[in-house]
């Protein structure tokens, strides 16, 4: 069983991250790994849908600031840079292990947040471009293209050929 760590500013609402971070949890605990998942806030209209995956002795929910994480993660996935006070402590012990994943989407969170293009190289193992736009936009904010991963055409080939027919 692995274990999963997802650092979100917040799950409140049916938006691209959010549904995206549900599917995500969905994924990873029908593998039978332990997610643990640390934002802001959450709430919300995602209320019921965060209660159903709580009933899960696997998942795990918090805003806590002080959240006890644990030291060792397979991975850790990053989403519009946001970086929760619990997984900030657990870098700065020295302690904490993980391959760490930073997700940036083409939408007008992401481009206008401000980038620690020297921080997220430093601690990511992987950076995935979620659009051909963010590419270029990663790269000019510094991002290093060795850790750079895009995967902007979410589109399978089966439908795009029988949606060109």
């Amino acid at each position: 069983m692995g274990r999963v760590l997802i650092s979100v500013d917040k799950l409140e609402s049916f938006d691209n991250v959010c549904i995206n971070v549900l599917d995500i949890i969905d994924h990873f605990l029908s593998l039978e790994w332990h997610v643990d998942v640390v934002t802001q806030r959450y709430g919300g209209v995602l209320t019921p849908s965060l209660d159903q995956r709580s009933r899960s002795p696997r998942f795990r929910l918090s805003q806590d600031a002080g959240c006890p994480l644990q030291e060792t993660y397979d991975l850790t996935l990053i989403f519009q840079c946001y970086l929760h006070a619990s997984l900030i402590s657990a870098l700065k012990t020295g302690k904490f292990s993980s391959q760490i994943l930073f997700r940036h989407r083409a939408n007008g969170v992401d481009l206008n947040l401000p980038l620690d293009a020297v921080l997220e190289n430093r601690l990511a193992w992987r950076v995935l471009s979620l659009a051909k736009s963010m590419d270029s936009l990663l790269k000019i904010k510094g991002i290093d293209e060795t850790k750079l991963f895009s995967q902007p055409d979410l589109v399978p080939d089966a439908f795009k050929s029988t949606a060109t027919a």
